[in-house]
């Protein structure tokens, strides 16, 4: 693939991330942190190919590229991947008031982590 492809990916899921945020009705907290993670996820894949590391098939070897080579994201990482499976998997957890605010957590702990385009 290439690197295009990449930065079209970042770009996607930013712009996906800002529509949910904007959506009018039912706020969709959980889906945006999901897209948050995705942003972190396919940034770290698109570091790896540039720097020409093998691209992480799993969270795990992902993880392992950030805290070899990005250790400034573990930290976002490990708190974005946690929250997204808690954003997909718990039932109920999308209209919460906990959903609210840990979507605003993550929106400043990506605004640090990766610059915003």
């Amino acid at each position: 693939m290439d690197r295009g492809w990449r930065l079209q990916q970042i770009d996607y899921n930013a712009r996906a991330r800002e529509r949910l945020a904007k959506s009018s009705g039912a706020r969709l907290w959980a889906w945006e942190i999901v897209m948050m993670f995705y942003e972190i996820v396919t940034t770290v894949d698109g570091y790896a190919e540039i720097r020409g590391i093998p691209v992480p098939k799993s969270h795990k070897a992902r993880r392992a590229v950030v805290e070899r080579h990005l250790p400034h994201l573990l930290d976002p990482y490990d708190d974005l991947y946690t929250l997204s499976l808690v954003a997909r998997y718990y039932d109920g957890y999308a209209m919460t008031e906990m959903a609210w605010h840990e979507a605003a957590r993550c929106r400043e702990m990506l605004a640090r982590s990766i610059p915003v385009q």
